[in-house]
Parts: C-alpha cells; sequence; structure tokens
C-alpha cells in the first residue's frame, strides 16, 4: 500500500498481530476499516412493505422513526418502505327485523350506517293482544202493544145516574162506545265502547289457536206519542137527553231505554300472512240489560151538553173520568203514569270476523264485523206490554297492542 512492499508472514500468532497492525498504521486504514464495517450492516434485501390500520398516527407507533410523505398512503419506518393499508369497509344490510339485531354487528358497522325503520315479525311463543275501540249494534224491533190505562175504569161496576124523579143505570163501559188498542214499532240503534282480550299460541308460523274475551257496551231508546183511544157516548145515554153530545181521546207517551252490557267468552283461530292476519272466533254471549219502560196518558173528554140537569148528574154519580166536564169545553178528564225499571240477565251466542293489519312489532289495526242471536227483552208497563229483540248485528274498529 502506498508504493511500499509489506511482507506478511505465515508464522504463528505473531503473524496475525503483524498483520492487523499494518493494516491500522497503513495510511488509509482507518478508512478502509470503517467502510468494512458499515457495509457489514447494509441490507440488500427488498425492502419490507408495512401495513398499518387507520387511524394509527406516527405519534403512536414511534414519533423518532415515523415519516409520513405528502402522500397519505406513502411513509418509512425505520429505514423500511410503508404502506398504509385502506379503511374497511362495512356492508350493512338495507333492512333488518329489528333496531336491535345491529347489536350482533360489529362496532365499525356503526360508522356511518344509516337507521332504518322497524319491520314486522311474528311475535313468537305464547303471547297477548289487548285491543280496545268502538262497536256499533243494530239491534231489532222494539214493539209496544199498548193499550189505555182507562181499560180499568171501563170495566168497573155499574153507575147510578140520579135524573130528578128516578135513576138510570150506565152499564160498564156503556158511557162511551170506545175503540182502544195501538201496536207500534221501532227499529233501535245503539254504540258504544268495545275491549278484547286474546290469547295466543302459534301452531306454525303462520296459524294460531287461543282463547278471547272481550266486553261491550250499547245503549238504545225507542219512543212514541200517539192516541189509542176515542169514543162518543152510546145511544142509550143520548136517548136520555136528546141535547147531550160528547167525545172522548186520550193522549199517550210510551218510552223505552236500554242500557245492554255484553260479555262474550269463545275461541279463536288465526291466520297471518305477513303483517295482515284474518282471525275467527265465536263462543257465548251474557247480557246484562237495564231496562227502563215508561207510559204516560192523559184523556180528554170534549162536552156538548145542553141539559143541565143530565150534566150534573154524570158529574155526581158518573165514572170518575166524567165528573170533571164543562160545558162546551174540552177538558182534562184524567191521567195515569206508569213504570218498570229493572235488570235482566239474557244468553246467546254469537260469531265475528275479522281483518286486522300488524303495523310494527306490537301494534295492530282492525275492523270487525259480528252477528249476535240472543233472547228477547220483555215486560209489562201499564195496561201495554213491550219487547226487544237482542239478536243484533255488529260492527267496530279497534286498535291492539301485542306483549
Amino acid at each position: 500500500m502506498n508504493g511500499k512492499t509489506v511482507r506478511i508472514s505465515r508464522g504463528g500468532p505473531s503473524g496475525v498481530i503483524a498483520l492487523v497492525a499494518a493494516l491500522m498504521l497503513a495510511p488509509g486504514g482507518a478508512d478502509l476499516a470503517s467502510a468494512a464495517k458499515k457495509e457489514g450492516m447494509v441490507d440488500y434485501s427488498a425492502p419490507v412493505r408495512v401495513r398499518v390500520k387507520k387511524p394509527a398516527t406516527a405519534d403512536q407507533i414511534d414519533p423518532n422513526a415515523m415519516q409520513i410523505s405528502d402522500d397519505e398512503m406513502a411513509g418509512g419506518y425505520d429505514g423500511k418502505q410503508m404502506e398504509v393499508a385502506p379503511q374497511r369497509t362495512v356492508s350493512v344490510p338495507s333492512r333488518v327485523w329489528r333496531q336491535g339485531d345491529l347489536d350482533e354487528l360489529p362496532p365499525p358497522a356503526w360508522e356511518d350506517c344509516k337507521k332504518t325503520k322497524p319491520r314486522f315479525r311474528p311475535l313468537e311463543g305464547p303471547h297477548g293482544r289487548f285491543s280496545a275501540g268502538v262497536i256499533y249494534r243494530e239491534f231489532g224491533d222494539v214493539e209496544f202493544s199498548s193499550r189505555s190505562m182507562l181499560t180499568e175504569d171501563l170495566s168497573d161496576e155499574a153507575h147510578y145516574l140520579n135524573l130528578g124523579g128516578g135513576s138510570v143505570v150506565i152499564k160498564p163501559g156503556g158511557v162511551f162506545d170506545v175503540d182502544e188498542g195501538e201496536y207500534w214499532h221501532e227499529d233501535v240503534d245503539a254504540g258504544g265502547p268495545y275491549i278484547a282480550f286474546d290469547l295466543l299460541f302459534p301452531i306454525s308460523s303462520y296459524f294460531k289457536l287461543g282463547q278471547q274475551v272481550s266486553f261491550s257496551y250499547s245503549r238504545a231508546s225507542a219512543a212514541d206519542h200517539f192516541s189509542n183511544l176515542e169514543g162518543s157516548l152510546t145511544d142509550d145515554v143520548t136517548a136520555i137527553s136528546g141535547r147531550a153530545e160528547a167525545y172522548m181521546r186520550n193522549k199517550v207517551v210510551e218510552r223505552l231505554d236500554v242500557d245492554v252490557y255484553t260479555l262474550s267468552l269463545g275461541p279463536i283461530a288465526e291466520f297471518n300472512v305477513g303483517p295482515v292476519f284474518l282471525q275467527g272466533s265465536g263462543g257465548l254471549a251474557i247480557n246484562m240489560v237495564q231496562f227502563n219502560a215508561d207510559v204516560s196518558e192523559k184523556l180528554y173528554i170534549d162536552s156538548n151538553f145542553d141539559d143541565d140537569v143530565f150534566l150534573e148528574a154524570l158529574k155526581d154519580s158518573g165514572p170518575a173520568y166524567l165528573r170533571h166536564l164543562e160545558e162546551d169545553e174540552e177538558v182534562l178528564a184524567e191521567k195515569w203514569e206508569d213504570g218498570n225499571h229493572g235488570t235482566k240477565f239474557l244468553f246467546g251466542w254469537y260469531l265475528q270476523g275479522l281483518l286486522g293489519v300488524q303495523i310494527s312489532q306490537s301494534w295492530s289495526v282492525a275492523g270487525f264485523g259480528r252477528y249476535d242471536w240472543n233472547d228477547s227483552l220483555e215486560g209489562e208497563v201499564g195496561y201495554s206490554r213491550f219487547g226487544m229483540d237482542l239478536s243484533a248485528f255488529s260492527a267496530g274498529a279497534q286498535v291492539g297492542y301485542s306483549f
């Protein structure tokens, strides 16, 4: 080296020491040693690609070793080439059964995830449904066979009229020729609240069996005002005095008010087609009926008596309803009132069909139709008989909550 020949002996350790010393002492020997040291640490392998997950930053790795270039997707770490891994994309179903099902997805799914409205899924296992709504019932006729309460006086014992020198016997009912009796009827409708509870047991995904209990309330009224009696003096009476004339008539008001409380018990079957369900039920109907039947009657007599003696005789000795007679004037001769109020339990059967739509996991809306076969309400008031047909067609709507 440097133009001088250096001889190296091959003998023993001294030769090795001499060689090393010669290299260190020779001009430029330090540079060669340093180069040899550096060349021994160079990594000639291919660059290593390091994948780093976002949102990791340089200071989370090693702030002294991490270098990020202007390119977000490139950088260097400890002399090795680095590539940042792209953000993972998570696919979320566009529709889910319930919002709670998203809990089963990994947490990144919640990032930038749009919430979807819950979709109906039939409840599994035994469950109940409580419903509330309104019902409209079309009952049968309210009927009255009406008789005047004067009937009792017309059948009383004979009356004796004292006419000066003698007396005249007026037989029962013989003062007036009377036509009485009236029959009237009226269709009645009623409406009120309706509640029901269904206990359902799924047999398959689309068919259920169960038990239903329902309750409804309806109020109905029927009334009429009319005359069911008219008459005139008989020939026998007018023969006493040719100047005696009189006419009779009455005014009657009859009314029936009914409150019907119906408890229904029966099995149900329900078919589900997606959110739509069809239900059929039938069973026993128990009706508690509170009724108020009233009748009021007023009797009027229009008289034209020119014979004062005969008029006074009728007022003194005649029937009670004639004692208020006045000449040439229509008078209120008599009035009556009667009532019949009570409670009856009437039984029957019913069939009901319902069509509903499940609008969410728990809530539903439905409409139904129903027919009841029930015993009739019957009774008496005054001298009249009344009846009401409780067999009825019904329709209603309801809102239900399943749990």
